[in-house]
């Protein structure tokens, strides 16, 4: 019990500490008055994530996900607000946004007036939350075709990778102390990704030279 506690308050935290990255890139956008430079879509690829487990964690009755996803649910709301707020283009947030409205409301509608059974309601979420996990995690490598062709992650962020595979690997450890699949599963992929990401930046170092952290705020957009 002990253990389970101790990894619990260790997800949320980092969980969270992972999700306020995003409040320095606001006040960028709020100074700048701006977010023509800000990509929306990782908030956004959030939303549908938090939204997902939160329902998850409702089901499954786990505060700890509950707490979690509920928070971040929130502030990703609020950094696509924000985005939306101060961009020069709204009609270029109509087409992602209905893509994550569906991408949210079609496992929830299904959960909630088509699933036969209880579990039949816990396995259709698990599996929406476990695909949108691993796409969360796996992100950082959509860059990977440039860092094998010029032998460097300038254009991966250090903080971001390393954040990443902290929260998986804690949390692939709650999942496995709780005996839940769908828990432990996308988060053990996930610290492969992250690990994956940590080994490129020890064989292709950026022009910071090895060891060089990247301020987070600074590289999310």
């Amino acid at each position: 019990m002990q253990v389970l506690t101790a990894l619990s308050y260790t997800a949320i935290v980092s969980t969270i500490g992972l999700f306020l990255t995003g409040i320095p890139v606001t006040r960028r956008i709020k100074k700048a008055r701006s977010s023509a430079n800000v990509s929306y879509t990782p908030y956004l690829a959030a939303m549908i994530s938090t939204c997902l487990w939160l329902k998850y964690g409702i089901l499954t009755q786990d505060y700890t996900l509950i707490s979690v996803n509920g928070i971040g649910f929130l502030l990703n709301f609020y950094y696509v607000v924000i985005c939306y707020s101060y961009s020069k283009d709204e009609r270029a947030f109509y087409y992602p946004l209905l893509i994550t409205i569906s991408a949210m409301f079609g496992p929830l509608l299904y959960v909630k007036y088509l699933a036969p059974t209880y579990m039949h309601a816990v396995h259709a979420i698990g599996y929406c939350g476990c695909i949108t996990s691993t796409i969360m995690f796996g992100s950082p490598l959509a860059t990977l075709g440039r860092v094998l062709r010029t032998k460097s992650t300038e254009s991966m962020v250090f903080s971001l990778c390393l954040m990443n595979f902290i929260v998986s690997v804690t949390w692939a450890l709650y999942g496995y102390v709780i005996n839940d699949i769908f828990v432990q599963g996308p988060n053990a992929v996930g610290a492969l990704l992250g690990l994956v990401q940590l080994l490129l930046f020890v064989k292709y170092p950026s022009s910071g030279g090895p060891g060089h952290v990247y301020d987070l705020a600074a590289r999310l957009v």
